[in-house]
């Protein structure tokens, strides 16, 4: 995990107020709503800054269904809705240009500095979740089924960290998010709260030879 978090790259959104707004789930997906969650507002598809993609308001299902594989127990919400507002987020991995080769070895205290000084913030890994699974919630950003092609997972993250931006053209999801996969990991805002005790952050997207496994849009790190 140590490895992860040194190459761990930062993603970022411009977003609206935060107040929680959704389902009922106990434990700490309970707490993780409570966090994440934002207002379902009024969506009147604004034109987005350039480089970065309107999410409309929606319900995200959040996780995987308890029946579905693969999932990770003690680590994935059990595909519980929860209601986002719309929000901003930048359609390719920091720096957001196409060719470049994501901004790594960054702190999640970096990554919030420079996320401000572009005038934008972290994104939750709800939000995250939800630009990746696109308006059908599917498990991977292309889709339900699994093509270790379509974003190039399945490969050490050593490797993946050196990739640049825009070669995978069908790794985006249906709101138009690219690259979500594939690269390295990509600091959120929350906290893990998956009771442990440490003071952890969440990590998403990134690559591991676990290919099928870690390129779901629902797959975690602490």
């Amino acid at each position: 995990m140590k490895l992860h978090a040194a190459l761990a790259l930062l993603v970022l959104a411009a977003c609206g107020k935060d107040t929680a707004d959704g389902g009922a789930p106990g434990g700490h997906e309970a707490e993780q709503v409570k966090r994440d969650a934002v207002p379902v507002t009024l969506d009147a598809g604004p034109t987005p800054p350039p480089g970065m993609i309107w999410i409309p308001a929606g319900t995200l299902r959040a996780g995987t269904p308890v029946d579905a594989v693969p999932r990770v127990a003690d680590e994935e919400m059990p595909g519980v809705d929860v209601k986002l507002g719309g929000y901003y987020i930048d359609a390719l991995p920091y720096p957001n240009e196409t060719g470049a080769i994501p901004t790594s070895n960054v702190s999640r205290d970096e990554a919030e500095q420079m996320c401000a000084a572009k005038g934008k913030r972290l994104c939750s890994e709800l939000e995250w979740e939800r630009a990746c699974k696109g308006s059908a919630n599917a498990s991977y950003e292309y889709g339900n089924d699994y093509a270790q092609d379509k974003c190039g997972t399945g490969v050490a993250i050593e490797e993946a960290a050196r990739r640049p931006t825009g070669d995978h053209i069908a790794c985006k999801s249906d709101f138009g998010v690219r690259e979500m996969h594939g690269g390295p990991w990509e600091w959120t805002s929350s906290d893990w709260g998956r009771g442990h005790k440490e003071d952890l952050g969440v990590l998403r997207g990134g690559n591991a030879l676990a290919g099928e496994l870690v390129g779901r849009c629902a797959n975690a790190l602490g």
